[in-house]
């Protein structure tokens, strides 16, 4: 059978029946015998590709990697295949070689980078053709290799290229059209789950850009608080240099009283570096990373960025935090991003003409369902009738100037966490914001 480019196998899966032509010796039972043989194949075929169907429907994204290798063993096996490889074709066309299962005592090479090492084969693949080899005399002159019976299927999925799946015999085979079908079948499983893999990095790669321009658009309305923070232990920096410049100044130095000021300035230095590190610690782009963490030291960790941005507005920010509390297990920068988030959001509620507003943000646990609470408590105006949930849908927004994305991210963050965030009125006046994490039984390093 010669090399085939661009050749389109039948739809249907149908079983192929031996057939004896007349002069042969073969015996009517023999004959039943190979049909009934032929019929048990196309049984467990079926059985093996609705396996792989209900695996690949359960898998998370995080494991179909491990399961297309056991695909292509479990196909290379069933159909007494040398090799069963996938070969990956990205979003600008490069076409690399990413699982592969050879069977015991197969030792034909396989090219990593299909486009350097077998140009032709990667062509084929690019263009959506199928290549069906029988035997290296098939192959046409100008290609140089050295590749036996192989059978090449590019497949695609909503029109976009995908991946091929490529078989590979130890010796010549004549590959039938329900061969071609059943690694076809195949190839189609594993091809949706490389779909679904990449949409799902793709959604994690832009949920993480989304909260990092949340998090830089909550520091760039934090300026004002920071700068207002910073001018502080500076400005004592400046005066207790010049307070320790007049105790060395005089006829007889007062020691004790200039290292009291030099001590001051090095306590008001850490100070002012810990507000940088915590505004760049907001900024910074994280790898997610889960581990134990103490809910009341994120709670803590935050505050020194929220108290001045809450006086400059006239609320009063309160913190109580209850004893006690085991850890959670999450990533600290997002959890705080969300706790930064709500309590600007109550903040921002409480309207600047209102009088002394009021901000209470409160720990807890809640050991009859086993979660760690956090709780973000205004006296503004409180939620309109009828609009909590649309309150966390995407750029939806009461402020003016507002992405209406904050609140979208924060119950993103926290259901990623196993969690839930929810809001509601209060009794007399304002809202509570809430969000709950299950506890965690490990230790907080």
């Amino acid at each position: 059978m010669a090399t085939t480019f661009g050749r389109d196998c039948d739809q249907g899966m149908g079983v192929d029946i031996p057939y004896s032509p007349r002069g042969t010796n073969r015996s009517g039972a023999d004959h039943s015998a190979l049909i009934d043989q032929a019929l048990q194949r196309h049984l467990d075929f079926q059985k093996l590709l609705a396996r792989l169907c209900t695996d690949f429907m359960t898998v998370p994204a995080s494991e179909v990697d491990g399961r297309c290798d056991n695909a292509l063993q479990a196909l290379a096996e069933f159909m007494q295949l040398g090799r069963a490889t996938l070969v990956e074709v990205d979003g600008e066309q490069n076409v690399r070689v990413t699982h592969s299962y050879a069977r015991p005592g197969s030792d034909q090479a396989v090219p990593q980078i299909a486009d350097a090492q077998l140009p032709w084969w990667a062509a084929s693949i690019r263009q959506g053709q199928i290549f069906r080899l029988s035997s290296p005399d098939d192959l046409p002159p100008e290609v140089d290799a050295d590749v036996k019976a192989n059978l090449t299927i590019p497949l695609s999925v909503g029109g976009t290229p995908i991946c091929a799946i490529s078989v590979t015999s130890t010796k010549e085979r004549d590959w039938s059209e329900q061969c071609i079908e059943q690694v076809r079948l195949v190839g189609e499983v594993l091809a949706n789950a490389l779909a679904r893999k990449r949409m799902d990095e793709q959604m994690q790669r832009e949920r993480a850009t989304l909260a990092h321009l949340v998090r830089v658009s909550s520091v760039g309305q934090l300026a004002t608080s920071i700068a207002h923070e910073l001018s502080q232990p500076l400005c004592a920096m400046v005066s207790n240099a010049e307070a320790a410049i007049a105790f060395l100044s005089r006829d007889e130095p007062l020691m004790g009283d200039a290292l009291e000021a030099l001590i001051d300035i090095v306590r008001d230095g850490k100070r002012a570096g810990q507000m940088i590190s915590r505004a760049h610690t907001m900024l910074k782009r994280h790898s997610v990373e889960y581990a134990p963490q103490e809910v009341n030291a994120l709670v803590t960790d935050v505050l020194p960025l929220l108290v001045n941005y809450a006086l400059l507005r006239g609320v009063d920010l309160q913190v109580r935090l209850s004893l006690g509390i085991p850890p959670i297990t999450g990533h600290a920068v997002q959890l705080q991003q969300v706790v930064t988030n709500l309590i600007m959001n109550a903040v921002e509620a409480i309207p600047s003409n209102a009088g002394a507003g009021q901000v209470v943000c409160s720990t807890s646990f809640d050991a009859a369902v086993g979660e760690v609470i956090v709780r973000v408590t205004d006296s503004g105006a409180g939620l309109p009738a009828g609009e909590v949930d649309r309150l966390f849908q995407p750029f939806v927004t009461s402020k003016p100037n507002g992405l209406g994305v904050g609140l979208a991210i924060a119950r993103m963050i926290i259901e990623a966490h196993r969690g839930r965030l929810w809001a509601e009125n209060n009794s007399d006046r304002g809202a509570t914001f809430c969000f709950s994490i299950p506890a965690s039984k490990e230790k907080v390093t």
